[in-house]
């Protein structure tokens, strides 16, 4: 049965929640292209997922990928983005930090402000971009905050997420890459882990042999990592 879509009031962001009936939330951002409902699964691939309710957003740019529907939370220039790939290296995003980036996050303050309030601790995270957007989501006026998950993402707008992080309490992290990945290059994935552990935040990286994909051996450490939690 496909599961009811919701709107945030303030945000007029999409979503989708699961509702265990729980005092604490996790809440995943989608990748470029693919929708809130592509994550949806990863509820029943985690042994502790009853003891959160979950939410899965909706990113706020809609896209067209070949007829199909998609969405994303800041533009790619694909053809940069392929060029490349071809020639067998990664863009670096470091740099970057355009208004339909900063538009995204927020919007996700919006969202988490408005919609996950009420938990006692939310525990955030995402894959590819929305990972990249979480990672800055950590530095945002969101008192909740507990833990965040990056999946196959990408150090974004350095110099802005140093300046959310530097007054910040630390927290918990689970990060992993994909060594062979093609779109989101790897040794940029561990400059994002290191700039986060150098602002004391304890975190753990995953690496394994593949793409840019969620593999089982990554969602079996993840529930590890999740079972602090519960």
């Amino acid at each position: 049965m496909r599961p009811i879509v919701l709107k945030a009031a303030k945000s007029q962001l999409e979503y989708l929640k699961v509702d265990n009936q729980s005092s604490k939330a996790i809440c995943l951002l989608h990748g470029y292209g693919a929708s809130m409902y592509d994550l949806y699964p990863l509820k029943d691939a985690i042994k502790v997922s009853s003891q959160f309710d979950w939410y899965f957003v909706q990113a706020p740019i809609p896209l067209n990928m070949g007829g199909m529907a998609g969405a994303a939370w800041f533009p790619i220039d694909m053809v940069a983005l392929e060029k490349a790939m071809q020639e067998g290296g990664h863009r670096k995003f470091s740099s970057l930090y355009s208004e339909e980036f900063a538009s995204s996050i927020e919007k996700m303050s919006l969202f988490a402000n408005d919609i996950l309030t009420n938990y006692s601790e939310v525990h955030l995270g995402g894959f590819s971009q929305g990972a990249m957007v979480s990672s800055h989501l950590m530095g945002q006026n969101i008192s909740n905050l507990k833990s965040l998950t990056l999946l196959s993402g990408n150090l974004i707008g350095d110099n802005q997420l140093e300046a959310g992080l530097k007054d910040k309490a630390t927290f918990r992290f689970f990060q992993s890459h994909g060594i062979q990945d093609p779109v989101l290059g790897y040794d940029q994935a561990k400059d994002l882990f290191e700039h986060l552990k150098l602002h004391g935040h304890q975190g753990e990286f995953v690496s394994f042999q593949g793409g840019h994909e969620i593999p089982m051996d990554v969602l079996n450490k993840w529930n590890k990592f999740l079972e602090y939690y519960q």
